[in-house]
C-alpha cells in the first residue's frame, strides 16, 4: 500500500509522448501496440480505462499499481525461498526505489505488469517444486529456447530440479503475427514455434 501511494502520487498526471502515449491511447480506445503487441497490457489497460479522473492518468496509474504489486510479489517470493522477513522487505524496498523500476512505475509502460506476472509465475513454480504434491502435474515449458544465447537445457533443469518437457524456439514470426492480430499457430502452422506448441498440446493438454 505504501509503494502504491508513493508511485501514484508521483505518476505522470496526463498525456505522455512516445511509447507511453501510444499505450495510453490503446488503453483508452483499444487496439494493438507496436511489436510485439503486448496483448496482456492492452487487455488489462482497458480495465483501468474505466476508472474516474484524467483518461491518460488512468493508464499511468496502472503502471503504478503493478509497480507496487511487483514489489509485494518480490517479498512473497523471497519469503518462499527462506529469506527472513526484514531481509525480504529491505531487498524489495531497494529494488522498488531503484531508478529503472521507479521511473517505469510513473508512466504508461509494459515493464511493471510484465515483471509482476513473471515474479508470480516464478513464485508458484518454487511453491510447486517445494511441496512436490502436484509434481506429476507440473509441466515446465522453456519459451524462446536458444542454446546459442541462453543457458543450456541441463543448467535450467538442474536449477529447477525438474525436467523441461517442451521448448519453444525464438522466432521473428511471433511478433509479426501478433501485430496482425492472428495467433502464430493459425498464421503460420508450419512455423517451428507452431509445431512446438501443437506438440506440447497434443502430448500434455488434449
Amino acid at each position: 500500500a505504501g509503494a502504491l501511494a508513493i508511485y501514484a502520487a508521483g505518476a505522470a498526471p496526463t498525456v505522455l509522448e512516445g511509447d507511453s502515449g501510444e499505450l495510453q491511447a490503446i488503453g483508452l480506445v483499444g487496439g494493438v501496440a507496436h511489436s510485439s503487441g503486448y496483448p496482456l497490457f492492452c487487455l488489462v489497460s482497458r480495465v483501468f480505462a474505466l476508472l474516474p479522473g484524467d483518461p491518460a492518468f488512468r493508464i499511468n496509474l496502472m503502471s503504478a499499481f503493478f509497480g507496487a504489486a511487483g514489489v509485494a510479489a518480490l517479498v512473497v517470493g523471497a519469503l518462499e525461498l527462506g529469506v527472513s522477513g526484514p531481509a525480504a522487505l529491505a531487498a524489495a524496498m531497494i529494488f522498488g526505489s531503484g531508478f529503472s523500476w521507479w521511473s517505469a512505475s510513473l508512466r504508461a509502460e509494459v515493464y511493471t505488469l510484465s515483471l509482476f506476472v513473471m515474479v508470480v509465475a516464478w513464485w508458484r513454480v518454487v511453491v510447486a517444486l517445494r511441496t512436490r504434491s502436484p509434481r506429476d502435474r507440473l509441466k515446465i515449458v522453456l519459451n524462446r529456447a536458444d542454446p546459442k544465447v541462453g543457458p543450456a537445457l541441463s543448467e535450467v533443469e538442474k536449477t529447477l530440479k525438474a525436467p523441461i518437457v517442451a521448448q519453444i524456439p525464438p522466432s521473428r514470426d511471433v511478433p509479426a503475427s501478433t501485430n496482425r492480430g492472428v495467433a502464430i499457430v493459425t498464421d503460420d502452422p508450419k512455423s517451428p514455434v507452431s509445431i512446438a506448441i501443437r506438440k506440447f498440446i497434443d502430448e500434455y493438454v488434449v
